[in-house]
């Protein structure tokens, strides 16, 4: 695998000339012992961070390294993602997961693991590049180039364990909360007895409602994003750890049914349920992205503008839906259409009246003789609600027809 190969070059090269000491650590060394290469390399490093934020930086120009306030670097490259940290010691005044950083040593670092799983610090050499792009070691192999690991790390590995490594784990960093259902998912671990007690003492304390609530979504849509994403859903409401204001199961299936209903092959059933599960949390939510932000918003605006009307007319109500409706993302409107009662007014505009709009211009109007000012909307206005109501399917030499016809009738 030669992608990324600038970049293992560059780490090696800066390793082989003393200025550091590298590590894989975590989630990739774990993978790696059972048989899964990660695109997702975590390295401990040893040296001094705006140093290797420098060397990263003048790299080839196409990979834009970050620095984050956490004392970490994040690099994209081609293939991999890769995340470096200098050795560091959490202290969590707060026990809702965002941890105070002090800088400290590899060997105190590893105390600050979640499981014994993801303790390996593995050496960063040629032989061990290798394994990440694509050679398949012994496990034998792995464990016999680690540098430090929990003395449970190869036990647990080998017997597939969750194992925290001291028992207020869990009320540090409500998180762990969350990983330990999804390596259950996503690994088939188990967690061992203790762990095990403690995991559902820390549940019962409602330790996950201490988690920040943003740092909680943001890993709710990335594990919306895992190949077993249902199943884990699945899983973490079973376990009370999904802190949405209605059930997972029931907007899927009914997300599913509006998408079928619908015949809407755009609506993203994925950004759906999400927004509606959690719309409890809009304004955080909001901070997530683009993607986010836009679909969040527009649910907003179009639950306010529907709880403000009161007609019953059907055909004003198919104007209104339109008005309302109308350049809004199907995403949007399938939350909107969730959230709210009346699901009436969304299967009505988007079966019916999603695809209506009028093509004559202004200037048309203008060059048919209308005089120019107040009417032209008038008309068009009117053009719009004739076509909502009785003619959907009117073409462009149809509404020239019928602003003839209007014309001839207010004598303009």
């Amino acid at each position: 695998m030669k992608m990324d190969e600038r970049i293992w070059r560059k780490l090696l090269d800066l390793q082989n000339k003393g200025r550091f000491v590298f590590y894989f650590v975590g989630g990739c060394v774990r993978d790696l012992c059972y048989g899964i290469h990660s695109r997702d390399i975590d390295i401990v490093f040893e040296g001094d961070i705006d140093e290797l934020m420098e060397e990263l930086d003048n790299g080839p120009k196409k990979y834009s390294p970050q620095k984050s306030n956490l004392s970490t670097i994040s690099l994209n490259g081609d293939f991999f993602e890769f995340d470096f940290a200098s050795p560091r010691k959490d202290d969590y005044p707060k026990q809702n997961g965002m941890p105070n950083i002090v800088g400290t040593t590899v060997e105190e670092d590893l105390s600050r693991r979640d499981f014994t799983v993801n303790t390996g610090y593995l050496e960063f050499s040629v032989q061990s590049v290798n394994w990440f792009k694509g050679e398949r070691p012994d496990p034998k192999q792995i464990m016999s180039k680690l540098r430090y690991a929990h003395p449970m790390f190869e036990n647990d590995i080998q017997n597939k364990k969750i194992r925290v490594l001291h028992e207020n784990s869990f009320e540090e960093d409500p998180s762990r909360l969350l990983r330990a259902v999804k390596y259950q998912i996503q690994l088939n671990l188990t967690m061992e007895r203790d762990t095990e007690k403690l995991f559902n003492k820390a549940y019962e304390d409602r330790r996950i409602e201490q988690l920040d609530t943003s740092r909680y979504l943001r890993i709710m849509w990335d594990y919306f994003h895992h190949d077993n994403a249902h199943k884990l859903m699945m899983k973490l409401e079973e376990h009370g750890l999904l802190q949405g204001k209605r059930r997972y199961l029931d907007i899927v299936e009914k997300a599913e049914a509006l998408k079928s209903e619908w015949a809407s092959d755009d609506l993203d059933l994925k950004v759906v349920t999400y927004v509606t599960l959690f719309y409890g949390f809009k304004e955080q939510m909001k901070l997530l992205g683009v993607l986010l932000n836009c679909t969040v918003k527009e649910t907003e605006t179009i639950l306010e503008a529907i709880d403000s009307l009161s007609f019953e007319v059907s055909a004003k109500k198919k104007y209104l839906a339109y008005k309302i409706l109308y350049n809004k993302k199907v995403d949007s409107i399938a939350c909107a259409n969730l959230l709210h009662g009346d699901s009436e007014w969304f299967t009505l505009y988007i079966k019916r009246l999603r695809h209506v709009k009028v093509y004559l211009t202004g200037s048309d109007l203008i060059r048919m003789g209308i005089q120019e000012g107040p009417l032209i909307g008038k008309l068009k206005e009117a053009l719009l609600i004739y076509k909502l109501c009785e003619n959907p399917d009117m073409d462009i030499e149809g509404e020239i027809r019928w602003i003839e016809s209007a014309k001839n009738e207010t004598g303009n």
